[in-house]
Parts: C-alpha cells; structure tokens; sequence
C-alpha cells in the first residue's frame, strides 16, 4: 500500500502544472528545468546519466515539498532539509548545463547551423537565461538566419532594438543598411533598366509610359534622350532584354506584345517586328540573337525565330498548364529553365520546334524569377516569401536543392555577378539585398540598399561592366544608382 500511494503522488507531482510555492526563487527554475534536461539528455550517454539522477530528485524534493506543506507546523528539519537539497540541486543544475554549453558552442565553432538549430530548440530554457551565453547564440543567429528561422529565437531577434545591451553585442554580425542618395525619375513605374555598351545611357521600362533612353553622363544630370510609344494603345511594359551585340531591345508589354526596339542610336529608337497576339511577361534570348523565348501570360511558352528582325516566326509552343513567371537559358546545353508556381521545371529545346520537359522539381510555394550561374552549374531561385533556393543543375537528369536562404522581405527580382559570388535580391516593399554566394551552402545576407524615410518597392537591379555600380528600378521612385563598397 505504501509503494502504491507513492507511484500515486509521483504521478500526480507528473501531471501538476504548479510547482511547490516553498523557495519559489531558488526552487521553481531549477524544476522547470527538468523537462529541458530530459529532452537533452540524447546528447550523450554522461548527460543522460546526470539528467536521469537530476529528475529522480527533483520527483522526491516535490514530495518533500507536499509533506511539509500538507505539515507545516511539524516540519522545521525537513524545509532545513529541504533547502540544503535546493541548494545541492542546483550544482547539479549547473554541472548539467557546462556539459550541455559545450555542444552549442561546438555547433558555432564549427558553423554546424542544423546541430545549433536543434540543440537550442530543445534547450532554450536554459539557454536564454544566460545572458552571456544569449549574447554568443543570437550573435551567431543574426549572421546564420538566412539558413532557416528558429521559432525560440525569433522573438529575440525582432525585438532587439528594444534590448540596447543585447543589440549593441550583436549588431556587428547584422546586414549593414545604406541609404539610397542618387535617384532620376520622370514619372511612370520603372520595371527594369538595362545599359548601352558604352554606359551613358540608360534604357528603362516604364510602364504605362512605355520605354525611355536616358542619359545618365553624369548621373546626376541625367535627363531624358528618347521616348518610345505604341501607336495602337496605351502601354504596360513589364519586361526588355538586351541582345548580345548590344543593338537591340526585345521589349514584353502585356498590352502591345512582344517587340523589338533597334537602339544602336539612343536618340532615334527604331522599332522592327511586333507580336502582337501575345501577352508578354518576360524573355530570354539565344546568344546568337536568332531565337526568343517569350513567357505569355495566357498561352505558355511561345518560341520566335528572330533571325530576321523585320519578321518573326513562331516556331513552337508549350503550355502545360503551368503559371510560368520567368525563364533562364543555357545556350550551352540547350536547356531552358522555367520558374513557376508550382516549382521549377527544365526544358530540353535542342530541337526549337518541339521543346521537351526533361524534368520537374516541386517547390511548396513556387517561384517567381530564376537566374543562372552556369561557371557552376547552379540555378538561383527567387521564392516570395519563402527567399532564395538555390539548385544543383550540374547533372543532366535532375536538379537537386543544396540551400534555401531566408530574405527579409519579399524575394522579387535576381541579379548574380559574373563571377557567381554576388547575388542582388530585388525586394518587394524594401530595396536591394547583397547576398554573398561563395559557400554555396551558407548564403550570407551582408547588405541592404534601399530608400531612407520612403516605403517602395525595388522591382529589379542591373550591374554595370565593371560591377561596381548597381542601378535599381524602384517603381514609382523611379532609377536609382548605388556606387557597390562591401
């Protein structure tokens, strides 16, 4: 009878949500502790052996506790008791919680963000009581946040302006913020700029007001040369592509079609060939400048031959019921690569009359902009919300997901270096992310550029030859120039 009324109030003490109210300061934390200690103690079998004598008296100082509060006038020698075993508890408390430090410190020396994830989800309770140790983790989690949020920390993270000592400890691991100063607008909504080979003017989508050249020697200066118009109606231009000897413009305008502009005198833009039976949102062109791909808002894929600029002819379709919002090409391998809403799927169109899918990757929330770093064989991804995957393209029957990294704001628009090293996320509601790419596995997000005291959004980024100067179409603000110094 005995032995079964104690399994009873052991279970009972299990099941009670309060703790004994007797040394609630010292006591109550070093109860709470124990279900974290339990979880940790799969770290390794010392732990384990430290956590399991750990809960063992933490069962029987409970019982205590009842005992002398169901007793308290004959219970002197058991609360003296009572708080040497609080006391001793807490050496234990603290010889548990050393051994379980050097794990998450061995996660952050050795930049193992999956290891630091689990261990400090499982053991923030004790973790973020110390201030020391909540210093070091949140330092290392502002840095390695773009791998992956960890719930137990994001409060933290959102609220430490509010927390001057622990946002003065890990600002210097921070993406660095630097304000926009030099801006040319003309009204309209700039979509996307693109540069002429000499760099003295500028080509911008507007929009409803269709296409301008400007020039931009020197940018501060800058001043409109040419604007371009329909005849048949208003405008909606979304898109444009530079050939690759520099002469042309291929323009997507949703309301007009796809058209290419011959711009080899900035000042006199000429227009050739229209299509106007498609609603274009996007193109890429082969490097040969005979062929276009043209993303149709209702029709799919459509494939131009624009050998002759004068007239186009449709070569193929392709529309498998997908959303398609953007594409990439690699000439190389004849491989075109569309980003949807349901993923990311590649097309094999050696054959420009029959494009074949060759295979599918599924992405839970879609994409919405690709871009190609075909030096290495990886594809970049832009995904809203859900920021950059980035894809293993290198073999010739799959794609493969090697890093996901998580953006502030919306993940909109993609520009990557030549190099591969440095990619430009264009951000809804925000500005520009420099994200640096060279571990492949831990993108960094190192700097934002973006309005001071204005709320836009940047829709897409252009880089100069030299790479060292990044023009922004910023909607509504119009362009805007950002001289590159991280």
């Amino acid at each position: 009878m005995k032995q079964l009324l104690i399994i009873i109030i052991f279970l009972q003490l299990l099941q009670a949500q309060d703790y004994p109210k007797l040394f609630t300061q010292l006591g109550t934390p070093l109860y709470k502790a124990d279900r974290t200690f339990l979880k940790l103690s799969k770290l390794d079998s010392n732990i384990k052996k430290m956590t399991k004598h750990y809960h063992l008296k933490t069962l029987k100082l409970r019982l205590l506790a009842q005992k002398i509060q169901d007793n308290p006038k004959d219970s002197k020698l058991d609360r003296k008791r009572y708080i040497n075993e609080l006391r001793q508890l807490q050496k234990d408390y603290d010889s548990i919680t050393r051994h379980v430090n050097v794990y998450l410190f061995k996660s952050i020396d050795n930049n193992n963000y999956k290891g630091f994830s689990h261990i400090m989800t499982i053991g923030h309770d004790i973790f973020l009581d110390n201030n020391i140790i909540k210093k070091r983790a949140m330092a290392y989690y502002v840095e390695h946040r773009t791998r992956g949020a960890i719930p137990v920390l994001e409060e933290s993270y959102f609220s430490l302006k509010s927390d001057p000592l622990l946002y003065s400890s890990v600002k210097g691991y921070m993406p660095r913020t630097h304000f926009i100063t030099q801006r040319y607008s003309e009204g309209g909504l700039a979509h996307k700029i693109l540069l002429s080979k000499d760099e003295k003017t500028a080509f911008i989508s507007y929009g409803e007001y269709c296409f301008k050249s400007v020039s931009i020697n020197p940018f501060e200066d800058a001043s409109s040369l040419a604007i371009f118009n329909f005849h048949a109606q208003s405008c909606k231009m979304v898109d444009m592509q530079m050939s690759t000897s520099g002469k042309y413009i291929f323009l997507s305008d949703l309301e007009n079609g796809f058209t290419v502009l011959d711009i080899s005198q900035p000042r006199a833009p000429l227009q050739k060939d229209e299509w106007t039976r498609i609603h274009p949102l996007s193109s890429v062109t082969s490097k040969d400048d005979t062929t276009s791909f043209v993303l149709s808002k209702d029709r799919g894929l459509i494939v131009l031959d624009i050998y002759n600029k004068d007239e186009f002819r449709l070569l193929a379709n392709y529309n498998k019921g997908l959303h398609i919002n953007h594409l990439a090409l690699d000439d190389k391998t004849s491989k075109l690569y569309l980003a949807h809403t349901k993923g990311i799927s590649v097309l094999d169109v050696s054959v420009l009359g029959n494009p074949r899918e060759l295979y599918f990757y599924p992405i839970a929330n879609g994409a919405n902009n690709i871009v190609l770093d075909t030096q290495n064989k990886l594809a970049y991804l832009a995904s809203g919300e859900d920021g950059i995957h980035v894809f293993d393209i290198s073999k010739d029957d799959k794609v493969s997901l090697i890093s996901t990294c998580l953006t502030p704001s919306y993940a909109h628009n993609l520009t990557l270096s030549k190099d591969g090293e440095k990619l430009f996320v264009s951000a809804l509601k925000e500005g520009v992310y420099y994200i640096n790419t060279k571990n492949k596995t831990d993108l960094k997000h190192l700097s934002t550029y973006k309005l001071d005291k204005a709320k836009a959004s940047a829709l897409s980024s252009t880089l100069n030859a030299k790479e060292d100067t990044l023009f922004i179409s910023y909607g509504r603000q119009g362009m805007a120039k950002i001289i590159l110094n991280d």
